[in-house]
């Protein structure tokens, strides 16, 4: 008799254990899915009232953009709920642990069909590779989906100021680079290939402009009306996008883009004050010697094929010719020639192409020390009359 209630004394004890972990500590299950869920699946997002610590703002759909205070924003940032997955659904009702109950943020997301559902966003997990969120239950999702919810609405106005796809020509300050045959050009005021590094570190800085705040000022009280200097992108659509620049303010300048409603202060753009020849200082419009069929210097002829290269008929080194091409396009243009003369011929050049086309260089006798360049009869630049002088020099050497 006493064996069998020592028995079941055992028995009840170890169903009362088994009881404890399943029912009275739910907290530490994770429950792991065979597949990512698909939070928001067949949920169309009309608009989505985002609510953190910077404040409130509302996005809104309007074919087939996306609105933040009456100015287009990119529909990645939306898009991003729309994909949201995940893998880990959480079985807690303590919503402490996860930072649901003092959230991050909370969103309102209301959909095509009128129907509305909220995300709350808490904290990252413990491995720093997700964030707790709440909507029909508590997930683990990556920080990709909601990371943007948690910040101020400038930080993704930001990276949307230029909204086309790849650009192929842009335009400021009278300056305009056109894409050709797959490189940058300058195409006004003057027609000369640029220096692709210089371009895409000072240029480019318009496709990426970084918004440090919106301000609540009008566009005349921050010299956008109108505005003191603009940049205009056109996209491989023919789009066109034009950035606005006005006054400068604690080393940041007031921007919106035309057309739109918000007014941003950014990190002044490196481009707005250089002048054309800051991007084709030097010659160097072709760095692929493969690209050149003939050179001609002076009265001296350069032909150059897969054999070797010839000059007057007689081949010469690679090498040396080589040494003499970087020389030549790197003649260095110094800046604007004022009413320059062809008196003295100093160096006479002609590049033809395999393509059929060519240019012709021309430099004159500039002032005392210089030389005036004139790139297919247009004279733009002045030189220091040394450089064209030793190229002749270096070139009768070969």
């Amino acid at each position: 008799m006493k064996k069998r209630l020592v028995i079941s004394c055992l028995i009840l004890s170890v169903l009362a254990v088994i009881y404890i972990v399943i029912i009275k500590l739910p907290e530490n299950r994770t429950e792991k899915q065979t597949a990512d869920i698909a939070l928001l699946q067949g949920f169309e997002i009309e608009s989505a009232e985002v609510e953190n610590s910077f404040g409130k703002y509302t996005l809104t759909y309007s074919y087939p953009d996306w609105i933040l205070d009456n100015e287009k924003v990119g529909s990645k940032y939306v898009m991003r709920l729309s994909e949201m997955k995940s893998s880990e659904k959480e079985l807690s009702s303590n919503l402490k642990e996860y930072g649901l109950e003092s959230p991050s943020a909370i969103v309102k997301l209301t959909g095509k069909d009128g129907s509305v559902k909220t995300l709350t966003v808490g904290d990252p997990t413990p491995d720093k590779r997700g964030r707790y969120v709440m909507i029909d239950g508590v997930y683990v999702v990556r920080d990709e989906y909601v990371g943007w919810l948690l910040e101020d609405k400038a930080a993704f106005v930001s990276a949307d100021l230029y909204l086309g796809t790849s650009p192929v020509k842009i335009e400021f300050n009278g300056i305009c680079f056109e894409m050709t045959d797959g490189a940058w050009r300058m195409t006004h005021p003057y027609d000369h290939g640029v220096k692709e590094s210089v371009f895409y570190e000072n240029v480019m800085d318009c496709l990426s402009l970084d918004v440090v705040d919106i301000t609540d000022k009008t566009p005349s009280e921050c010299g956008l009306a109108p505005p003191k200097q603009y940049v205009s992108v056109w996209d491989e659509d023919n789009i066109k996008t034009t950035i606005c620049f006005g006054d400068t303010a604690d080393g940041l300048i007031y921007a919106m883009r035309e057309g739109g409603a918000a007014v941003c202060r950014v990190k002044i753009p490196f481009f707005l004050d250089k002048k054309p020849t800051f991007f084709i200082n030097t010659l160097c419009y072709v760095k692929n010697i493969d690209e050149i069929d003939k050179i001609q210097v002076n009265e001296m002829c350069f032909d150059i094929s897969d054999n070797g290269i010839k000059k007057d008929g007689k081949e010469i080194g690679k090498e040396a010719f080589v040494e003499f091409y970087k020389q030549l396009m790197g003649m260095t243009l110094i800046d604007e020639a004022v009413d320059p003369v062809r008196d003295k011929l100093i160096l006479s050049m002609k590049v033809s192409f395999k393509d059929g086309t060519s240019d012709v260089v021309d430099v004159y006798e500039y002032k005392e020390r210089y030389g005036a360049v004139f790139i297919n009869g247009a004279c733009t630049f002045y030189t220091l009359r040394r450089q064209p002088e030793e190229i002749v020099s270096q070139a009768e050497k070969l």
